[in-house]
């Protein structure tokens, strides 16, 4: 393999895969939600809608992460106490 040939350890090459796979599917999506606005509120108000679409992508960031760590942190002492 490459990364046996270059000294590197074998993450590296899965680091660098998530990042563009990440980028790949941001880029999609983006695209996707560009054509869905246009079709729902016309070109004449492509970029308010875009606007709100990144206002609540914002949301959904800010409050998604401390609930799927409540999330998980439930699901672990579940997991204890039926064991």
């Amino acid at each position: 393999m490459i990364a046996s040939k270059l000294n590197m350890p074998k993450c590296i090459w899965s680091i660098e895969y998530f990042v563009c796979s990440s980028q790949l599917t941001s880029v999609t999506s983006t695209l996707l939600f560009l054509q869905v606005i246009i079709q729902i509120l016309g070109i004449d108000h492509m970029t308010s809608g875009y606007g709100y679409v990144l206002l609540f992508e914002g949301i959904g960031t800010l409050i998604g992460a401390p609930v799927a760590g409540k999330h998980s942190n439930i699901l672990q002492e579940v997991m204890k106490s039926q064991s």
